[in-house]
């Protein structure tokens, strides 16, 4: 069933409202119910093909078992025929609001349709990083009420596959019932979108005090950069995974430390670090993933061909660099103090532990931030066709991925290699170090990168 509801959902999604022949097809002498039933004709007839090529043959496997006749293999045919229907109607519903959202305009909806993305995203990590390992090794456990229900529900499919007349009347009864009401809720919601789409709403200009407000250059470049960021689900869902990560990582710390602490110790002892200095592993852990977030790289290009509206106005490359670092920074500040805040309270890190913790991410993000900007800034690409090309596949998104990755990672393996003994000294050396790179990086940029700035 699941199978099903997926195909429904990818398939059945834009088959109503992607059409563009609606207004004549409504205005043929033909009920509503009876053209939304005949568009979804061939996504049920490929639906009835799929369940056939794998349910049929366990029936057959059954029936030559229990040794039934050719009724039994009738009935079961008959099954498999009513068996997509409801999820056939109840993907194409969830399906046709998803493709009217994603095909909306609206600035708030974009934002929507961000947010959700992020959650789901955020939720499956959890969950794989959480109840995966309990679900593989067959410890996850159930309440009183699921095994009721299992067993209950075990039954009925007992009697079912027997083919009991009472089981066969509620099989049958449940999905004529829950067929018209999705049939009905799927033309209550094509009306409404049709309704919707050809309605001429006249919508006010709401005039605020705010919108007389004056703000400096840098903050309305930054605000001008937040809005497209949270507005731009590939943008956002692309280059906010290394903060997930590190949130997922520090969850599981608070939550269930145990999960971690073998890890952490096994790298303790194969690199012999003192028991006092074992700690600053953990600070390790979330340098390297919060390394994997960077939006700099991508800052310049994004601009599209709006870039020949923006070199228009009065604004300077040093501002436009100050406004997309501010705005990184801004991102990646918050979620560092709250997540070594946590794992300092969590595991009472000595002070000069918790130190480390705010000084080491901040030092990484701010190297990756820049180096992320003087990549795009050489290599910009003003002739996309879709954002995703320059966030995943540009030179600058490759670069500042490897970047990233031997930065934190190599960083981390040349002090615990080299510098076990004295870790804790040598990892705040590393973050002078790492400054020292960046005030060389702004060196260079200020010298020539007004010289290389796109106009």
């Amino acid at each position: 069933m699941a199978i099903n509801i997926v195909i429904s959902i990818f398939w059945g999604g834009g088959l109503l409202l992607s059409d563009v022949n609606a207004d004549a097809q409504l205005a043929l002498p033909v009920r509503l119910s009876s053209l939304i039933v005949s568009k979804l004709f061939i996504l049920y007839v490929f639906l009835v093909f799929l369940d056939m090529i794998l349910l049929f043959p366990a029936d057959v496997l059954f029936g030559i078992t229990a040794g039934t006749g050719i009724v039994f293999y009738l009935i079961s045919i008959g099954n498999l025929l009513f068996f997509p229907i409801v999820p056939c109607l109840l993907g194409a519903i969830i399906g046709t609001e998803i493709y009217r959202i994603l095909r909306s305009t609206s600035v708030l909806i974009a934002r929507l349709k961000t947010i959700l993305t992020v959650l789901f995203l955020f939720a499956f990590i959890v969950f794989m990083f959480l109840k995966f390992p309990e679900i593989s090794k067959g410890t996850i456990h159930f309440s009183s009420k699921a095994a009721t229900l299992y067993i209950a529900a075990s039954r009925y499919v007992k009697s079912f596959l027997y083919h009991n007349v009472l089981s066969l009347a509620a099989y049958w009864g449940i999905i004529l019932l829950a067929s018209c009401l999705l049939l009905h809720g799927l033309m209550v919601s094509y009306q409404n979108w049709y309704c919707m789409s050809k309605g001429q709403k006249e919508k006010s200009m709401d005039i605020s005090s705010n919108m007389f407000i004056k703000y400096s250059m840098i903050s309305t470049l930054a605000t001008r950069e937040r809005r497209r960021y949270f507005s731009t689900p590939a943008y956002f869902t692309n280059t906010s995974m290394g903060f997930m990560l590190a949130t997922v990582f520090v969850m599981i710390v608070v939550m269930a430390n145990e999960k971690i602490a073998p890890y952490i110790n096994l790298f303790s002892n194969y690199f012999q670090i003192a028991p006092a200095a074992t700690d600053i592993l953990y600070i390790f852990a979330s340098t390297i993933l919060i390394s994997l977030s960077n939006t700099t790289y991508a800052s310049i290009s994004i601009e599209g061909k709006h870039m020949e509206v923006l070199n228009t106005f009065p604004i300077s490359a040093k501002d436009v660099f100050k406004a997309k670092m501010q705005f990184y920074l801004s991102l990646s500040i918050p979620i560092i103090l709250v997540l070594n805040t946590i794992m300092a309270l969590i595991l009472r890190f000595p002070w000069y532990i918790t130190l480390l913790g705010y000084i080491m991410p901040l030092s990484f993000t701010s190297f990756l931030g820049v180096a992320g900007y003087i990549l795009n800034l050489i290599f910009p690409n003003f002739e996309w066709d879709n954002v995703t090309h320059i966030i995943k596949q540009s030179f600058p998104a490759i670069m500042s991925a490897v970047i990233g990755t031997f930065a934190s990672c190599g960083t981390a393996y040349l002090l615990l290699k080299h510098f076990a003994n004295i870790l804790l000294f040598g990892s705040f050396m590393a973050c002078l170090v790492i400054f020292f790179a960046v005030c060389m990086m702004l060196f260079w940029l200020k010298k020539y990168g007004k010289n290389i700035y796109p106009n």
